[in-house]
């Protein structure tokens, strides 16, 4: 999506609005829903693309892409209204931008006037990075057998904050500073650099501290610089990785919007989790976890969950773990060793080695052994892809 920039107030999107609702079919109300949260994200009425952008066979394909074949005969009502005008006609303009939206969000951000995210400056540095390059996706899926060239895919962490609403035991990686956010030009700085590396796929892990805490100014112009970076043909992915306390109605509409998907940290049932994820106070958070992960997979937006082993969690077992997985339809898991924290002088970790290990043994025998339903762990999975020869994926 190369549209060309302005950064003129751009026009009305009111009149897109209108149009977009007198299509006679079941599916325009969930358009205008979709439309009403992509305005909620980035506010306003307003639009700054004046290239037609959605006409033809393209305006099918994404209807289908959102809705299946059901999305077909909507995009045809809609190609029918579209129809009506002259490709200079204001109205057009706007009704395309409101397709954009509904129908591809991400770059339906291109829409959004610039100057309404960012300073005039940060604007100006954001066109100057811009470029027509072209970069050639990877070939991930390569016959067992045969190496698999990674060159054309980047994984990054980004840890777009360190302050954090949890005080875990075990962690020592949060800042109660104001200034622990990443700032606007270092978040340009690295999706930039990200973008322009040579990687047909990227994709962006969110870390903290706790990274909802980022807020949602933050989270728009994350997207939206991604959105304006991007080379033709490269794609890019959003993951979140969250103690899901602050996960509300705004971050689930936001992230179904952009199917960006979550994975929770906790540390097990409410005994185990209680006493080492606590919060500021230094209360509990099990509940607030709990219920911010039942939201998440109301939604269809939980991948899976993260669990810290550490002394506690080794107290009660790895069949207690998965029982505990099980009664909360928790469906996949990763697991990592409680670390001593960095400059402490421990040479160890908490966990050792080879306790963290019979701890994955024991959990993959309960795992085997039929009475629970099977949970995918990410590290075992891992090996076991080794194992048969074909990519790791971790």
């Amino acid at each position: 999506m190369n549209a060309a920039l302005k950064t003129s107030d751009g026009f009305s999107t009111a009149a897109g609005r209108q149009l977009l609702a007198t299509i006679d079919d079941p599916l325009t109300d969930l358009a205008i829903r979709r439309l009403d949260a992509f305005d909620r994200i980035f506010g306003g009425d307003r639009a700054e693309v004046t290239a037609v952008i959605c006409v033809g066979d393209m305006l099918e394909r994404m209807a289908q892409r959102v809705w299946g074949p059901a999305g077909y005969s909507w995009a045809r009502r809609a190609k029918t209204l579209t129809a009506r005008y002259e490709s200079a006609d204001e109205d057009l303009h706007s009704l395309e931008a409101c397709l954009l939206r509904v129908l591809d969000p991400f770059n339906g951000i291109l829409t959004v006037p610039l100057g309404s995210m960012f300073t005039a400056s940060e604007c100006d540095a954001i066109v100057a990075e811009r470029t027509p390059q072209r970069i050639e996706r990877p070939d991930l899926n390569q016959p067992v057998g045969h190496a698999i060239d990674y060159t054309g895919y980047m994984c990054v962490v980004l840890k777009v904050t360190r302050l954090c609403n949890l005080r875990c035991t075990y962690c020592h990686d949060w800042s109660a500073s104001p200034a622990s956010g990443m700032t606007t030009p270092v978040l340009l700085r690295v999706i930039a650099e990200s973008l322009s590396c040579g990687a047909g796929a990227i994709d962006f892990v969110l870390h903290g501290g706790e990274p909802l805490m980022m807020g949602r100014q933050t989270f728009r112009k994350l997207l939206a610089l991604q959105a304006h970076l991007l080379r033709p043909s490269q794609s890019v992915r959003m993951h979140v990785q969250t103690n899901a306390t602050l996960v509300d109605e705004w971050w689930i509409s936001a992230l179904s919007l952009f199917g960006i998907k979550v994975s929770v940290s906790l540390d097990g049932p409410a005994a185990v989790h209680d006493r080492t994820r606590i919060d500021t106070l230094g209360r509990g958070t099990f509940k607030r976890v709990v219920d911010g992960l039942h939201l998440l997979q109301r939604n269809g937006l939980l991948s899976g969950t993260l669990i810290v082993v550490s002394r506690e969690v080794l107290s009660i077992g790895a069949e207690h773990v998965l029982q505990f997985l099980n009664d909360g339809d928790i469906s996949s898991v990763s697991f990592l060793p409680e670390r001593p924290a960095a400059g402490s002088g421990v040479p160890e970790s908490n966990v050792s080695a080879d306790e963290f290990v019979q701890f994955l043994i024991a959990f993959d025998t309960a795992n085997r052994g039929g009475k629970y339903k099977h949970v995918n762990v990410r590290e075992l999975d891992a090996v076991a892809n080794v194992l048969r020869g074909v990519p790791s994926q971790f």
